[in-house]
């Protein structure tokens, strides 16, 4: 019975002591505030931006021509045979397919710049946030849009 006490007791005291009330740290950072705010964030989105814009112009200038096309092909339908028109028809679908590929593939490379300079923004920021880190006592950083609930002074 003795041991049995003194067992407990040692037992009670190992769990007690690793138990310990350790206070951590935990802050979280507005990434969206960052790369919209910051100078180097800034430059990003405007060099995303004109890039973007050009997109959109060269997509305007082929969609038009492709529209103009379809009209003469449709205003010549009764002067063309079938066969001249069917051909032209399925030209121009080739050409429309091949103007939806390249729009995707543009709008796919835009959006793989987009998520390279933010890993490329985060991973210059990390020594910064790791500095900032080790200097206040924070134990953990994390990104607010991850956060579902924190306290009002976080």
């Amino acid at each position: 019975m003795k041991y049995l006490v003194n067992l407990f007791v040692i037992l009670f005291l190992i769990f007690n002591i690793s138990i310990s009330k350790a206070e951590t740290k935990i802050v979280y950072i507005n990434m969206d505030k960052l790369m919209n705010e910051t100078k180097a964030g800034k430059s990003i989105n405007l060099q995303l931006e004109k890039l973007h814009k050009m997109n959109i112009k060269e997509f305007k200038k082929i969609e038009d021509q492709l529209k103009k096309e379809e009209s003469q092909i449709i205003a010549q339908k009764n002067i063309l045979s079938k066969e001249d028109y069917s051909n032209k028809i399925q030209n121009l679908r080739n050409r429309a397919n091949e103007y939806r590929k390249s729009r995707q593939e543009k709008i796919n490379s835009l959006t793989k710049k987009r998520i390279d300079a933010s890993s490329e923004l985060l991973s210059s920021i990390n020594p910064i946030l790791s500095e900032y880190s080790k200097n206040n006592g924070i134990s953990i950083i994390l990104p607010k849009k991850n956060v579902v609930i924190a306290k009002t002074n976080l």
